[in-house]
């Protein structure tokens, strides 16, 4: 980022190194070409949802030109997938222009919220509750398709289908499995954050905030007779 009285990406991936640090974390993946940044960390603390199935908490930080978005991650040891939990505790949207200072403190505070174990506890226990329910490709994950580029939803679906079918688990927590393995096998880092986003608000089933409440999306009928059938 080349903008005055803004941090760069390396300095915004320095926050984030340092602070989850100090709660015994680290950064495991982080793309950055000096305007986009695009990173996520881990903390040591985990939580086990099933038997043999064990999440671990973390950060999940996003910056370009507009500002800088935070938010709590869990990560799926048994697969390695991860879910971006974009409306729970901790989770914070820094915008450019409410920022004074190279460096903005308000960054570094909200990557301390989110190492928080409360931010940790509520995204796990969404995650846990969606293994309760029985996946409905129609109303679990058209809500939230408005969130990926209109070019990529019909490839989207079909890979996340494929995923789904392939598993045994019918359940939402299985259908947030197959969207955040669809990310995990992305290359694009901004299309991979927005699976993993939609990864977590299917877990949560958080409504779409870009769509009023109670309407539908609106789909391709051939992908829309496809979630049907799923």
């Amino acid at each position: 980022m080349t903008f005055d009285l803004w941090p760069t990406t390396r300095e915004l991936l320095d926050v984030l190194t340092a602070e989850v640090a100090r709660c015994g974390g680290s950064v495991s993946n982080a793309f950055d070409d000096g305007t986009c940044l695009y990173a996520r960390a881990v903390l040591p603390a985990t939580r086990e949802v099933a038997r043999g199935d064990r999440l671990q908490g973390g950060v999940a930080l996003r910056a370009n030109e507009e500002g800088v978005c935070v938010h709590p991650y869990v990560f799926r040891q048994v697969c390695s997938n991860g879910a971006i939990f974009a409306q729970v505790v901790g989770t914070r949207t820094i915008l450019r222009d409410e920022c004074e200072f190279e460096v903005p403190p308000q960054v570094a505070e909200a990557v301390a919220e989110c190492c928080r174990d409360e931010a940790f506890a509520e995204a796990a226990g969404q995650m846990r509750s969606a293994m309760t329910v029985h996946a409905n490709m129609m109303l679990n994950l058209a809500p939230f398709l408005s969130r990926l580029p209109a070019e990529h939803v019909q490839r989207f679906l079909r890979d996340v289908m494929a995923e789904f079918r392939d598993g045994k688990d019918r359940t939402r927590y299985g259908l947030m499995n197959a969207v955040t393995a669809t990310a995990r096998r992305t290359s694009d880092p901004e299309l991979r954050w927005r699976m993993e986003e939609l990864g977590g608000a299917v877990a949560a089933l958080t409504p779409d905030p870009v769509r009023p409440h109670g309407t539908r999306a609106v789909l391709p009928a051939p992908i829309e007779a496809e979630l049907t059938t799923a």
